[in-house]
């Protein structure tokens, strides 16, 4: 009696049934390097592509998807370290988390139903060096790009939304045109694109994410739209060449003195910026607190008398200011976050008034103090 060996068992693909009666490719058991996953087998349609289903198949160097799979799952291809060309169909509707994390890709063409970019979808992935998006796409979410470092350059839809934390960290962007579309940028979402040189955010942006361009030491200018209302922490942390951030004038929330970035109504200064050349700093009447990193990093800074009526200086606000000698600190500064003088290794002299805040957080690093006597006692 002849035995009859299903499609699935030649082509080595193990499969599980969905509801609707179409297939799921749960596993691969063969070592083809070219791989087509088919639109039928056995006579069903396949729809999707189980979660981890070719997750390091390290001998697989392509793979075409056939029309009418629909969704990939997460991490469906992870770890395919010679996967270097995937062909996507126009079918498909949704790429699950870390899809095609850490494989050799070099580039990428999204069909037009995706949406998402997903959580790590092409984390790690250090080869690619070309990524298109339809205009449809809508957010790219958390480290989607992370480490991308050979992706030079991406050209987003008017139609996305959101930028995720860490959505390009690592890569290598030189070039940023952000559309009108984009709402928000998530915390450190372009943090040490070392390559990127200038930059302009476009009008319609509402949020900033914490360090969003930390570590983007080739940074040179950085213009702020007048739709940013909400900017987390310093943006601009570690930017060692950028001399000046400016905001549009029509912003009501935001602005630019000097090349120095505040909140208006908070009166919190934000970003003093790296490269500002100037060794003092005469800050303006009635700010009340400086953000946390708001310094951070800055080389030139030898002198500060920080001003009457502040309150608060946040974490980390003057870490690694190491040419900063000379320090005053009024006594209505009421709060000092952690690290706020971390690395000033030249800071010799601190003037602080005996009993406040200032007094003990810098006794504690064996900064030499000048006290001044607490007439409020």
């Amino acid at each position: 009696m002849e035995r009859y060996l299903s499609d699935e068992y030649l082509r080595g693909f193990e499969t599980r049934a969905l509801p609707n009666g179409a297939l799921c490719v749960t596993a691969y058991t063969g070592h083809d390097a070219a791989l087509t996953v088919p639109s039928e087998l056995d006579g069903a349609p396949v729809a999707e592509i189980a979660d981890g289903c070719f997750a390091d198949c390290d001998f697989l160097e392509e793979v075409v998807i056939s029309e009418g799979i629909e969704r990939l799952g997460d991490s469906a291809f992870e770890g395919c370290t010679r996967l270097e060309r995937a062909q996507l169909p126009q079918s498909l509707e949704r790429i699950g988390q870390a899809c095609f994390a850490r494989t050799a890709l070099r580039s990428v063409a999204l069909p037009p139903m995706v949406q998402t970019v997903p959580r790590r979808a092409f984390y790690m992935c250090a080869a690619l060096e070309e990524a298109r998006f339809s205009r449809q796409l809508f957010c790219i979410e958390d480290e989607a790009f992370y480490g991308c470092e050979r992706l030079l350059g991406v050209r987003l839809p008017e139609g996305i939304r959101e930028i995720g934390a860490f959505a390009f960290a690592f890569s290598g962007l030189a070039r940023l045109n952000l559309p009108y579309g984009v709402r928000e940028i998530g915390r450190q979402a372009f943090a040490f694109c070392t390559r990127m040189i200038a930059l302009e955010l476009p009008e319609g942006l509402i949020a900033l994410g914490d360090s969003a361009f930390n570590g983007c030491i080739q940074l040179e200018t950085a213009l702020l739209p007048a739709t940013l209302e909400a900017v987390q922490g310093n943006p601009f942390r570690s930017c060692q060449k950028l001399s000046e951030v400016n905001i549009s004038p029509e912003n009501p929330v935001l602005v630019s003195q000097d090349g120095v970035a505040f909140f208006r109504k908070e009166r919190r200064l934000f970003c003093y910026p790296c490269a500002k050349p100037d060794k003092s700093y005469a800050f303006p009447k009635g700010i009340r607190e400086i953000g946390d990193y708001a310094f951070a990093g800055n080389r030139n800074l030898e002198t500060l008398r920080l001003p009457e009526g502040l309150r608060r200086v946040g974490e980390g606000a003057f870490r690694w200011c190491d040419a900063l000698a000379r320090v005053t600190v009024p006594a209505s500064v009421a709060e000092i976050g952690m690290g706020a003088f971390h690395g000033c290794e030249r800071l010799m002299s601190a003037r602080v008034t005996e009993g406040s805040a200032a007094h003990r957080h810098l006794k504690k690093l064996g900064v030499p103090l000048q006290l001044q006597p607490n007439y409020e006692e």
